[in-house]
């Protein structure tokens, strides 16, 4: 069994269930978004930092920083109460409609705010670009001003002590006194002129390092995608794999065989032959039987089986026939009672002996002359076709009739032969039926033919 069967039977024979799977979630996911309201998206532009990056990582960890502080509660909360937009939840704002993605590998940071309300969504942007920056700022100059702090109580203790360094040395009686108290009060101003300096220096640094800034406020918002294509893609392939699914949960349930090959081949017998739909000898006929092939193949309505074996399917059924002693054949399958009895009568037709065999007689031709033009040809053409009419009409397959089931008395003590008529997508029940049929009555099967050419 190849990967083509168990397609057809989950794909093809499930192919409405396969419809309905797709295009119902196309159309639910359609008629949503039309439904929504159309959002309006604006982008403001801030700088977080101006040191220079020098990896995708290092760029990475600044947008992090940047979308901790612009996603949290209470700075959304600010940049809401800041730009006057009223009845937003600072939560699903933060959640849903708060967008950040950097410029490359530097520092600079987009912030996009999505709204329903494009002065909303212009306002909100430049309330929450000002108030990160802000915290970025706030976070940078957080302990320079405890340093700073630090550093000026150090100078008060050093002035303090200085003092009463400056009041022993008036109180020295000996000139060793005053010479220690000298060098420790020189030693005491080098560390307040030292310190002095480095506040110097510590107070410029936080008064010009705010390297945090807004590069470019929110221009005017533009309506947001509403991303229908990309939702309509997911939601059909959704729909295909769960229909996939319910498809092989169903061929697991309820199996069924592809074609006429698998029914052989479950039964241990040949494929006969199949019969054909008689050819119209106009364009217009066959294309008619073109769109009825077609329609019958999409499911728009039921394949009605062929009644007109070919010449090989005659000659297997005789031969078949004729190698399991039976006189006569019934025929079983996935046909109805009475598309079963109009098969029957087409091939009892088919299987009569010719006329000219049922009254005894052998058909003759002139032999043609060698000397004539084509002589040799026509006699071998002649000889062939002979051979293959005494093939056909072989006495040992004369009057071989085909009957249904349903024909057969309940007494009869013929013996039959079984000819299973398949359909592509048989059910593997139809498949039971025959198989029980078999053993119960002892005929043996004959083989398969395909119905549904």
């Amino acid at each position: 069994m190849g990967i083509n069967e168990p397609f057809r039977c989950i794909v093809s024979g499930h192919r409405r269930l396969l419809a309905i799977f797709v295009i119902v979630p196309l159309a639910l996911v359609a008629a949503l978004t039309a439904r929504g309201t159309e959002n309006y998206v604006a982008t403001s532009r801030i700088q977080a930092t101006s040191d220079t990056l020098g990896s995708d990582t290092e760029a990475d960890s600044v947008l992090n920083h940047v979308r901790g502080i612009a996603t949290s509660t209470d700075t959304v909360r600010r940049a809401l109460s800041d730009a006057g937009v009223s009845g937003r939840n600072p939560v699903y704002v933060a959640d849903h409609e708060i967008a950040l993605s950097r410029l490359g590998s530097s520092a600079v940071v987009d912030i996009a705010v999505t709204d329903r309300s494009a002065a909303d969504a212009r306002a909100l942007a430049d309330a929450l670009a000002r108030e990160v920056v802000r915290v970025l700022q706030g976070v940078g100059s957080t302990s320079s001003d405890a340093l700073l702090a630090r550093m000026h109580r150090a100078e008060k203790a050093l002035l303090e002590q200085r003092g009463a360094l400056v009041l022993s040395l008036g109180e020295a009686r000996t000139p060793s006194q005053t010479a220690n108290l000298s060098a420790q009060l020189s030693s005491l101003d080098q560390q307040l002129s030292d310190l002095s300096g480095a506040v110097q220096q510590l107070e410029v640094s936080i008064a010009t390092n705010s390297s945090a800034a807004v590069i470019s406020p929110a221009g005017a918002a533009k309506p947001a995608s509403s991303g229908l294509t990309l939702r309509l893609v997911l939601a059909g392939i959704g729909g295909l794999v769960a229909g996939l699914l319910v498809a092989a949960l169903l061929e697991i349930l309820r199996p069924r065989l592809a074609d006429a090959r698998a029914v052989a081949r479950e039964l241990g017998a040949p494929v006969l032959g199949t019969l054909v739909r008689p050819a119209a000898a106009s364009r217009g006929g066959r294309l008619r039987r073109a769109w009825a092939l077609l329609r019958s193949k999409l499911g728009l309505r039921r394949a009605t089986p062929g009644t007109a074996p070919d010449a090989g399917t005659v000659l297997a059924l005789r031969r078949a026939a004729a190698g399991a002693h039976v006189g006569a054949v019934a025929l079983v399958g996935a046909v109805s009672a009475d598309e079963a009895a109009r098969l029957a009568g087409a091939l009892t037709k088919e299987l009569s002996p010719a006329p000219a065999a049922r009254n005894g007689r052998a058909r003759t031709e002139p032999a043609p002359s060698p000397r004539g033009p084509g002589g040799v040809l026509q006699a071998s053409r002649t000889r062939t076709q002979a051979a293959t009419r005494q093939i056909v009409a072989s006495p040992v397959s004369a009057g071989l009739r085909v009957t249904t089931v349903d024909e057969i008395g309940a007494g009869t003590d013929e013996r039959y032969g079984l000819l299973v008529a398949a359909r592509s997508l048989m059910p593997a029940t139809e498949l039971g039926r025959v198989s029980d049929l078999a053993a119960a009555t002892g005929w043996p099967v004959l083989g398969v033919l395909d119905v549904e050419a």
